[in-house]
């Protein structure tokens, strides 16, 4: 049975029918939006990728990038939170080390304009961090990687900048929420407009979080 779509078809997409993905053009041409998705689909066949959904991941694809195009006003990004990288339309698998460079490189330009909390915050923060299942080591050694710990250090150095050189009794330092890939100690001194990452993460927190009384 032939799906519905919200993608006006017989109008042509700004640039003709084409598809990316992070940035990296995947079909450069097609004929017809239906064209496209087989397209796309012949594209990760021949390339061994997982198949996935064509279909809807084009859409998402259109309506995100081209808005009229799926009869919607185009809404201006959030101030503060994070793109999501997809791949396939699912969210790109990321190590906890790239989760938190990724974290603190889209909030350097920030630096010295980031707000801080009040230390007896930041002290309840960290120490409900301590405790959290979701605490974990993003800065462990890997064996045989010599230039990760060059890697690190460059996390480190950026995250002191982040927080101004400030610690907390509990010092975090070297771990990362699982969920939401921030790094522990740097987070628990951020006013809530660096934090807006959380918004992603709606529902995924435990139970007993900070993060959710924002």
């Amino acid at each position: 049975m032939k799906r519905t779509t919200p993608v006006m078809t017989g109008v042509v997409m700004p640039g003709g029918w084409h598809y990316k993905e992070n940035g990296k053009m995947i079909v450069e041409e097609a004929e017809s939006f239906t064209d496209l998705i087989a397209k796309l689909a012949h594209y990760r066949a021949t390339n061994s990728m997982p198949l996935g959904d064509p279909q809807a991941d084009v859409e998402n694809y259109i309506c995100t990038n081209f808005p009229n195009m799926c009869g919607r006003i185009a809404q201006p990004p959030e101030e503060g939170v994070d793109p999501i990288e997809l791949s396939y339309g699912q969210p790109v698998k990321k190590t906890p080390r790239e989760r938190v460079m990724q974290w603190a490189a889209n909030r350097m330009q920030k630096v010295g304009v980031v707000e801080f909390v009040p230390m007896d915050e930041a002290e309840r923060r960290a120490l409900m961090c301590a405790a959290c299942p979701m605490k974990r080591q993003w800065n462990e050694p890997i064996e045989g990687c010599p230039g990760c710990q060059a890697y690190v250090e460059e996390i480190e150095v950026m995250l002191f900048k982040l927080r101004a050189g400030k610690h907390t009794i509990i010092m975090n330092d070297g771990h990362m929420c699982d969920v939401a890939g921030h790094d522990l100690e740097a987070a628990s001194w951020m006013e809530e407009p660096a934090l807006r990452h959380r918004r992603n993460y709606e529902g995924k927190f435990p139970e007993i979080c900070w993060l959710k009384e924002l």
